[in-house]
């Protein structure tokens, strides 16, 4: 008897902590996050939330009017695309991804990006991308499967590229890395020191050298816990995340960064610009696990992975949504 108290007291004290953990995140969440959701309004719901998805990256494709949405599978299953377009009131299209030997591909898909013709997908750990055709997504039906047309290696002898998440430009591809303690590490050569920072992610830029592969032509150095980025004409913003307490978007000028020297990227050495907390023109609090972002027509996307099943902090927040907020409020 007097063991099943003692447990039942032990139940008690944890039930009533966590309890209390989670009134003092959501009071965190109201007093911080009061401005953005003032700002910013919820539009297209994110599908299969429901059912063990776990989204990460998100790109537009400006000729179809449609965005791509990727992420994995919390069961170890089979990764998806889910093609959504804003204002059309069905729930969006799912299609699963194989890789380039039809082999069902069950990564990470933590960065999506249409770029020169392809839907590239971030191959994280395996230092690749993949190259999809959007016009085959599109034109797949819901539920079925689409192969890659092509896995492009990321890695020489002395470097790789790990590659977490994607952006674009009007000139190049971009391939992110998400850096952070010894669990999320980086190549030893993407080590910056510089003006008291220090930093171990790239933000690497790619150009298409005609025979199928990516040949660098930039690079930015970044903080941890980058989960995204875009750019516009002006500016470059980052989605910094790690955890449950508030996320930051983290905006930069163009105009304003100077080249700090190069980078031997891959074999080819390349200008190399810095992005740190430091330089920052502003961090704007967002709510947690924000993922990927873009930018369409002026306003923001943004995609949370904390409406998944896996943290569900998110459901109470109302982030089984995208959220959209002009460019400028980060600015």
């Amino acid at each position: 008897m007097r063991k099943k108290k003692l447990l039942l007291i032990i139940l008690s004290a944890i039930v009533l902590t966590l309890v209390l953990t989670a009134m003092g995140l959501f009071m965190v969440y109201r007093k911080e996050l009061k401005d953005f959701y003032a700002n910013s309004v919820p539009c297209m719901t994110v599908p299969g939330l429901s059912k063990g998805f776990i989204p990460q990256g998100i790109a537009f494709d400006r000729n179809a009017q449609a965005f791509f949405v990727s992420g994995y599978m919390d069961n170890g299953k089979q990764s998806p695309i889910y093609v959504l377009r804003e204002g059309d009131g069905v729930p969006g299209k799912r299609i699963d991804l194989l890789t380039e030997d039809g082999s069902k591909f069950k990564g990470h898909a933590g960065g999506v990006s249409v770029y020169d013709g392809s839907l590239y997908v971030a191959g994280s750990t395996q230092a690749c991308i993949y190259a999809f055709s959007p016009e085959t997504l599109l034109e797949a039906a819901d539920g079925g499967t689409v192969k890659a047309d092509a896995r492009i290696g990321l890695r020489t002898e002395d470097d790789f590229i790990r590659a977490s998440f994607t952006s674009v430009d009007d000139s190049y591809l971009y391939v992110g890395e998400f850096h952070r303690g010894f669990i999320f590490y980086t190549h030893g050569s993407h080590l910056v020191e510089q003006d008291g920072i220090r930093q171990k992610a790239y933000l690497a830029g790619f150009r298409p050298d005609g025979n199928g592969q990516m040949v660098p032509a930039c690079v930015y150095s970044i903080p941890d816990d980058v989960q995204g980025a875009c750019f516009t004409e002006d500016h470059v913003f980052l989605s910094q995340s790690h955890g449950f307490l508030p996320s930051a978007i983290l905006s930069y000028s163009l105009s304003g960064l100077e080249q700090a020297g190069t980078k031997r990227v891959l074999g080819k050495e390349v200008p190399l610009f810095v992005l740190s907390e430091r330089n920052a023109l502003k961090a704007t609090k967002v709510p947690p696990m924000s993922e990927e972002i873009v930018v369409v027509d002026g306003k923001m996307y943004i995609l949370f992975e904390s409406a998944s099943n896996r943290y569900l902090v998110g459901k109470r927040l109302g982030l089984d949504r995208l959220y959209a907020a002009p460019v400028d409020y980060f600015l």
